[in-house]
């Protein structure tokens, strides 16, 4: 994730290749979808979880462009 600093804290759905990030040096958390999750607040981090905004987002291009995919990331620049 080149365009990713170190540190940030990197929300994802629970798809197994994404548990690499916390080796890659980001804070991870991981909402899981396949519990019907869909957000939660994480002690470790001191944030909340969720992939909400990056759904969203590619939603746009879902309707227009009939793109699909069921894994999304979302990124928290460290302040």
């Amino acid at each position: 994730m080149r365009n990713v600093e170190p540190g940030s804290i990197v929300s994802t759905d629970e798809l197994m290749s994404y548990a690499l990030l916390e080796r890659s040096g980001y804070k991870h958390g991981v909402v899981t979808h396949s519990a019907k999750e869909w957000s939660y607040y994480d002690y470790r981090h001191d944030a909340t979880h969720h992939t909400n905004t990056v759904e969203g987002f590619w939603r746009l291009f879902d309707e227009e462009r009939d793109v699909r995919s069921s894994d999304w990331i979302g990124v928290v620049e460290p302040a």
